[in-house]
């Protein structure tokens, strides 16, 4: 190798030195593998390609694109580091979404990738004006911390933040990969397909539930409310119910606890659900029911718990499965070490003697000997509330508003240094805490109720992340030559002018026809896309925005630059005649000299929606205005010609 090589291999194993797995296995690639990885590299580099490192256990390579402080854009091939070799996959310029490209790093790969023009197609398909990052570029600017107990790659996400901003923005879109980053801090992804499965996964194993508020939502549906039932002799039965916060508080806490647990104790666990299995089977097929007492006998067998009853009870009663577990574990040997019990039930200790005796059936049913039970791990768990500020922020939340606190939640193990709170809620007994493994993150519209208004406890105990418009990613995209980067960075100009920036456009209403424009099969409906953007979201928004005041419309749409032809909203003046064909005889409407206006929207059928000069005039007018001026002079012209030219006689 020659010396240019081998400085090569001394930038490569600088730029990848923090990723330890990685340095360890380059030391045990053969010269070839090495050599031919720094040429790669370089051919990338040199072609304007990003190069950066994943943040997964198997430390892959990457080129593409990849911005700071974002997840990657679009990857041109990955590089998977084994052992004793190195495996090339390439997904850029191949058919399916899906399709890839594997096979070993060496001289043939690097020869094919220099002969072939797919890693310059990829650069100006995916174009930048600042100069490719190397691995070390994203290290200096993304590291979290410079603390020996932090990897530069971890993510630490807010226990509480709402993602705010106009519509558009991609608010709920992206709380999607703000809960997966929660849920699952080291989780990795190429595109939006393989984000979406992780969060379907999570989503399946309930860690992330999705929620959303509107001016009825409750605290009997977010924390807890009684519910009405009707028992078997038709009389009304209130029973508490979990509202969708507390049911994930709890499996959140529940998650905390089990991961302190030793060996033995997990153990025990699973021997009482083998045996809690085992009597719900007995008392499903035994239709004489499972006796306790000569008068009582379990009789059913609900999702609660088992349901017993009396020969001579007016109503059958509900033997919670969490009280059963709590004696189980709690050791009792007699119904007086049930009766002192705290942590369970009230009827648990009223009804002691039936509790016992269930319990004994349990044990009965446990195998003596069992399999060690895998440990548990400490699990993230995510709430998301779409429209977080729709909802009556003091009725849902209630108490709740405290405990959310990041220092009021209950950690794993409580120091005595520790704030976290429990309190009584109004109809479970038990103490309650909000766990410091549970995640929320709300959406907020802007355009629905401005920040300022936001209530203040919240506001306090939420970190808030602006999502505003972003141009610049629709930049590239021009159908039938209409810039929509600029048509939509100057209408939000106009409307920041005439109402305010919490009311603008988001990226989001032009990103379809962004997509139909990248899709060679599609391509011939993205003008067509973007009338229907316009017919049924911006017009019907714009409306919205400025309460039907057609003026302030047509000032956003440029239409009082615009020739007619070219405007979407057309103005003409209600002169004397027009207003007593009206109103008759003295109406007193133009009693000081007002002129009145009468505003008219196109129809979805008029020319002007098939016309792209009239979107053009949106962010340029006065292009269209030339245009008119140059139409206009060639017509004259061809008049004067015609007229000069002697006639035949």
């Amino acid at each position: 190798m020659n010396n240019q090589t081998t400085f090569e291999e001394r930038d490569i194993y600088e730029q990848f030195a923090d990723v330890d797995k990685l340095s360890r296995m380059m030391k045990n690639w053969e010269p070839e593998v090495l050599d031919s990885f720094c040429k790669i590299l370089n051919l990338a580099h040199q072609a304007g390609l990003d190069i950066y490192t994943t943040n997964t256990k198997d430390s892959m390579i990457r080129i593409g694109r990849k911005e700071r402080h974002e997840t990657a854009h679009s990857v041109f091939a990955t590089f998977s580091p084994m052992q004793n070799e190195l495996k090339y996959k390439r997904r850029f310029g191949l058919e399916g979404a899906d399709d890839t490209e594997v096979c070993q790093t060496n001289e043939r790969l690097f020869e094919r990738l220099q002969q072939s023009n797919l890693l310059s197609e990829f650069s100006k398909k995916y174009s930048i004006e600042r100069s490719p990052y190397k691995p070390k570029d994203y290290l200096n600017k993304e590291m979290l911390s410079d603390s020996p107990d932090h990897s530069s790659s971890e993510y630490v996400a807010p226990l509480n933040q709402i993602l705010y901003g106009p519509p558009g923005t991609g608010k709920t879109y992206h709380t999607i990969e703000a809960a997966v980053k929660a849920a699952e801090p080291g989780s990795f992804w190429e595109t939006r397909s393989e984000l979406k499965a992780i969060y379907d996964d999570l989503v399946k194993a309930k860690r992330i539930r999705f929620v959303t508020f509107h001016q009825s939502y409750g605290y009997e549906e977010f924390v807890e409310g009684l519910s009405a039932t009707t028992t078997d002799n038709d009389q009304v039965k209130y029973t508490i119910k979990k509202g969708v916060f507390k049911a994930i508080a709890d499996d959140a806490r529940e998650n905390l606890k089990n991961s302190q647990k030793d060996q033995q104790a997990l153990n025990e666990e699973k021997k009482f659900e083998h045996g809690l299995e085992a009597l719900k089977l007995s008392a499903f097929y035994d239709s004489a029911g499972i006796s306790l007492t000569e008068a009582v006998s379990i009789i059913d067998v609900t999702e609660e718990g088992f349901r017993y009853s009396g020969s001579n009870w007016k109503a059958s009663q509900i033997m919670k499965f969490s009280d059963l577990k709590n004696l189980y574990l709690a050791g009792v040997n007699n119904r007086q070490e049930v009766k002192q019990n705290s942590t369970v039930s009230g009827l648990a200790r009223e009804h002691a003697t039936y509790y016992f005796k269930a319990l004994q059936q349990l044990k009965s049913c446990m195998p003596s000997e069992i399999a060690d039970s895998e440990p548990c791990q400490k699990k993230n768990y995510v709430l998301v509330i779409d429209e977080i500020n729709r909802g009556n922020i003091s009725k849902i939340f209630g108490e709740l508003i405290t405990l959310i606190e990041p220092s009021k939640r209950m950690p794993a193990e409580r120091k005595p240094t520790d704030e976290c709170l429990e309190i009584s809620l109004p109809h479970s007994k038990p103490l309650f805490s909000v766990p410091d493994n549970l995640y929320l993150i709300g959406t907020m519209n802007t355009a629905d109720r401005s920040l300022a208004m936001m209530d203040t406890a919240l506001r306090r105990r939420f970190d808030f992340v602006e999502m505003m418009p972003k141009p610049e990613l629709l930049k590239g995209a021009v159908v039938n030559g209409i810039d929509l980067e600029r048509l939509l960075k100057v209408l939000n100009e106009r409307i920041e002018i005439l109402y305010d920036r919490e009311h603008t456009l988001g990226h989001a209403f032009f990103m379809p026809v962004k997509n139909k424009l990248e899709d060679e099969k599609q391509k011939h409906l993205a003008f067509s896309e973007l009338v229907s953007v316009f017919q049924n979201k911006i017009i019907p928004l714009l409306e919205e925005y400025f309460f039907e005041d057609w003026e302030k419309i047509r000032l956003v749409l440029a239409d009082n630059q615009k020739p007619e032809h070219l405007q979407f909203v057309t103005k003409t003046s209600l002169e004397q005649t027009a207003l007593k064909q009206l109103f008759g005889d003295n109406h007193g409407l133009n009693s000081f000299g007002e002129t009145y206006q009468q505003y008219s929207l196109k129809e979805n059928g008029a020319d002007v929606w098939q016309n792209a000069k009239a979107f053009i005039g949106i962010y340029e007018p006065g292009s269209v205005k030339e245009a008119k001026r140059s139409d206009a002079a060639n017509t004259q012209s061809e008049e004067t010609k015609s007229e000069s030219e002697p006639s035949e006689s």
